[in-house]
């Protein structure tokens, strides 16, 4: 995208190009990527290293081992106990309690899940693109602990990947959210956002609050291409 002295230039990934006059940026959160484990190579792919479950199947028997404490670990823990895919599950939380629902939390000791915690992971072997140990580290007493197993499945969560967004030299919150007037317009006067990308003070993020945002920028957009004396008009205007 390129700033021009009517408005913008705008290449699509097609490579076809338009010039307009105002933005409207609409992007939700963004693509979201698993966060992964640190001290592995972030271009290398593990065959037994999993950040989702797409085929449960696979892991029939298997000695599994699940690094997280919100609800997609514990569920996952729990899930491969109660469906008997698995009858040797470990999970491993950096702190003493979890981040789940305490009913499913309690499910783990009824399910025989072994529980490592409050243990961080300090180093992981391999050989090829295979994981074959973690090395873990307990968080106060630094005892040292190491674990094998078939698979590793990473339920950290997820982040926002960069995005072209980010290019932009729009005035942001630390988390990439972009701050808007009550007009839905930016740091830069031509360009407004809405929806989940936008915030401001007090803001409620729902899918109506969203659609409001939008229909507000879109009214303000108005003003800019047409004039600030230009109104859209009422439903009851329109001639039958």
């Amino acid at each position: 995208m390129l700033t021009t002295t009517d408005g913008f230039t705008i290449t699509l990934t097609t490579n076809e190009t338009f010039t307009v006059k105002t933005i409207l940026i609409t992007s939700g959160n963004g693509v979201f990527t698993p966060i992964r484990l640190k001290q592995l190579d972030p271009h290398q792919e593990y065959e037994n290293l999993w950040y989702a479950v797409k085929n449960p199947t696979l892991l029939t028997n298997k000695k599994i081992v699940i690094l997280g404490g919100g609800d997609s670990a514990v569920d996952w823990a729990n899930h491969l106990i109660e469906d008997n895919i698995s009858k040797d599950v470990t999970i491993i939380h950096r702190r003493t309690l979890y981040r789940a629902k305490e009913n499913n939390v309690q499910k783990l000791q009824q399910n025989k899940v072994t529980e490592l915690k409050p243990y961080h992971v300090k180093t992981v072997e391999t050989i090829d693109n295979k994981i074959t140990a973690l090395t873990l580290e307990h968080e106060t007493t630094h005892k040292l602990l190491t674990i094998t197993a078939d698979y590793f499945i990473v339920q950290y969560g997820t982040k926002v990947a960069p995005t072209m967004l980010q290019q932009l030299t729009l005035t942001t919150t630390p988390m990439w959210k972009i701050i808007i007037a009550p007009t839905g317009q930016t740091s830069h006067p031509h360009i407004f956002a809405a929806g989940n990308n936008a915030y401001y003070e007090g803001k409620y993020y729902n899918m109506v609050t969203g659609f409001g945002e939008a229909i507000n920028a879109l009214y303000n957009i108005t003003k800019i291409i047409h004039g600030q004396k230009y109104h859209p008009g009422y439903l009851r205007d329109i001639k039958k």
